[in-house]
């Protein structure tokens, strides 16, 4: 599906690299646990308050956590649906139903307990996963060739 990939500025996984393919994917909400729960929230909550809802964390997630969506976005690179529209936007996109097929942890943790959780206690605020069967939910987008872009919306 990915037409011209060889345009594409990062590769997908490699057949004979990736150690992280070989191991079990972390279970995303004991991942979350394990490194929310050494933050100082208190302190976190009030930096997001102070910046007008903003927040940034360097390494929020356990670096395996991190390894294995740097492989699944990459794994997902041949299914990339590309698009252009005059003035707005360049890129690729990934659809919720080819991560939940080809990428599930990526998919475990946008419903992880834990990070909703974490999330709510930083905001203030309720915060809800969409509809099991919204197609819309989430999505993967790819900005990985020269001149791919989004404009403001």
């Amino acid at each position: 599906m990915n037409l011209h990939a060889e345009d594409d500025v990062i590769s997908p996984v490699s057949s004979g690299a990736p150690e992280v393919a070989l191991m079990p994917a972390p279970d995303a909400d004991r991942a979350v646990a394990s490194r929310t729960r050494t933050f100082d929230n208190a302190r976190l909550r009030k930096d997001f308050t102070a910046q007008d809802a903003f927040l940034y964390l360097e390494d929020v997630l356990a670096p395996e956590v991190t390894a294995r969506l740097i492989h699944s976005a990459r794994s997902l690179l041949d299914e990339v649906n590309r698009n252009y529209l005059p003035g707005h936007k360049q890129g690729g996109s990934v659809s919720r139903r080819t991560i939940d097929r080809l990428a599930p942890f990526i998919a475990e943790l946008y419903r992880s307990k834990e990070l909703i959780g974490w999330l709510e206690q930083l905001s203030g605020d309720q915060l809800q996963v969409s509809p099991a069967d919204d197609p819309h939910a989430y999505a993967l987008y790819y900005y990985t060739r020269p001149g791919d872009h989004i404009g403001w919306h």
